[in-house]
């Protein structure tokens, strides 16, 4: 059952990556070379993309994404990027037979794309969703269902676009929701006693999100659990050196970590 469910992937013609780069794949035809010349459009395209299902108005559009730029006629120089993104994805020969295009309607631009596309947030979404739903009912399914999702999480959303405002609240939900999902997997481990697994999904995790403090608490309790006393006092003393020389801060909650390592080191 679960199998059916998660091979969206495998089925749909055209795939969209955001989480840890900017890809477009098809599977008979690979990836999208994006032209350096068409930047903008692709830009318009990721701003839309983000705020896929709704409709924006041109002056939002123009506010978020050029807000710099002077332009003798705003409103024309973004119908004519909105004209040639069209134009690339009803025209060029990657995307046909896909139902991807631009819409205007009462006076508002947005994107349009058909069921069958994938799209990597909605199905990381989709899947620590449905975890959630059997993590009390169901634990060994749920534990499928992160692992899943975890998969989909390579990374920032839209990292190459590390500065733009609008992208910072979609980036920060996304990166909160695979650090909650990572740790409730753990559990899940723990749970089983599975303390190498949870060992493995933390460091993987800590590889994507160095300065997450609870994925450090979490690797060093269960290092502790398998009695691996000398690792865990590694990593502590790793992250802590770490925060301390990029941001100037000690830890904030590894109160109770101290505590253990004192009793660990008493006996």
């Amino acid at each position: 059952m679960l199998a059916a469910k998660t091979n969206k992937q495998e089925i749909c013609k055209l795939q969209l990556y955001t989480l840890g780069r900017f890809e477009i794949y098809q599977k008979d035809k690979g990836f999208y070379s994006i032209s350096a010349r068409a930047t903008k459009l692709w830009y318009l395209f990721k701003y839309l993309l983000l705020n896929k299902g709704k409709g924006i108005p041109p002056e939002t559009i123009l506010e978020h994404l050029y807000p710099d730029e002077e332009y003798e006629n705003p409103r024309n120089t973004l119908q004519n990027i909105v004209y040639r993104l069209r134009k690339v994805l009803s025209q060029d020969e990657f995307f046909n037979s896909c139902s991807c295009n631009i819409l205007y309607n009462n006076g508002c631009y947005s994107l349009y794309f058909n069921d069958d596309v994938f799209l990597d947030t909605d199905i990381f979404e989709g899947y620590i969703q449905k975890a959630d739903s059997l993590i009390n009912i169901n634990p060994n399914e749920a534990t499928l269902w992160y692992e899943n999702a975890l998969k989909l999480y390579q990374g920032d959303y839209f990292p190459e676009l590390i500065y733009e405002d609008w992208v910072i609240p979609k980036r920060n939900y996304y990166r909160r929701l695979y650090t909650q999902s990572v740790l409730k997997l753990v559990k899940l481990y723990q749970q089983k006693k599975e303390f190498d697994k949870s060992i493995k999904t933390c460091e993987q995790a800590i590889q994507i999100e160095p300065y997450e403090e609870g994925l450090h608490i979490a690797l060093i309790e269960n290092l502790m659990n398998m009695g691996r006393i000398k690792e865990a006092i590694d990593n502590y003393n790793t992250y802590t050196s770490m925060l301390y020389k990029q941001f100037g801060i000690k830890p904030a909650y590894f109160g109770h970590i101290r505590t253990l390592f004192s009793k660990t080191s008493g006996q």
